[in-house]
């Protein structure tokens, strides 16, 4: 008990499940019964956007500031972060697939656009699956850390998906110059700039230095 009450990780947990219940008891009381399911999947899923770009940014940010404030708790605390990120992608599906939809089998009647949107969705869903269930030290062990790590970039593959859906069909992403977008969309570009700046500098680290030629 004493070690958990010392790990990161485990406020970071406790703090999401918090999180998510005062904004299921915020939406209950603050919004007309009518739209409760429908505010409540658009307010988790932005939650879940939030935690998700704060995981992927940990890589590049750490790499490329190393005088970054805790850093190395931030490194840590990635996989909590993920951890949360599918826990409230999990709630955004439970009340926008069911409450709202319908259910599973209500997709087939949506527009097209609508399906490609929860296909993309359900790509960044699978993905966060999995990078949960293997976010446990004894998987990571049996994996090997390179292997390990190597399997979870596909987290990125997440963050694109999550992009899409919300353009096609998020209820924010209408005026896509209206405030919520244009943080989505300058916070992807911004670490899309990260990654490509940390191969550069990959790259020039792995580039054979050139030996000066004798004057003799």
């Amino acid at each position: 008990m004493r070690s958990l009450l010392r790990n990161m990780r485990f406020y970071v947990l406790l703090t999401s499940g918090v999180v998510a219940v005062v904004e299921y008891s915020t939406v209950v009381q603050t919004t007309e019964q009518a739209f409760v399911p429908t505010t409540l999947a658009q307010v988790y899923a932005f939650t879940a956007v939030i935690y998700l770009y704060v995981a992927l940014f940990c890589g590049p940010l750490t790499k490329l500031a190393l005088w970054l404030p805790l850093r190395a708790k931030y490194i840590f605390a990635r996989r909590a972060i993920g951890v949360s990120a599918f826990f409230f992608v999990l709630l955004h599906v439970r009340f926008g697939l069911y409450d709202v939809l319908g259910g599973p089998f209500a997709l087939l009647q949506l527009p097209v656009k609508y399906q490609i949107a929860v296909v993309l969705g359900n790509i960044a869903f699978l993905v966060l699956l999995f990078m949960t269930a293997t976010s446990f030290d004894v998987v990571i062990q049996k994996l090997t850390f390179a292997r390990w790590k190597r399997l979870h970039q596909f987290v990125y593959l997440a963050g694109f998906a999550v992009v899409i859906h919300a353009t096609l069909i998020g209820s924010h992403f209408a005026n896509i110059w209206s405030p919520i977008p244009l943080i989505m969309y300058i916070a992807t570009a911004v670490l899309i700039i990260l990654h490509l700046i940390g191969l550069k500098r990959k790259h020039d680290l792995l580039k054979p230095q050139s030996t000066p030629r004798s004057s003799v």
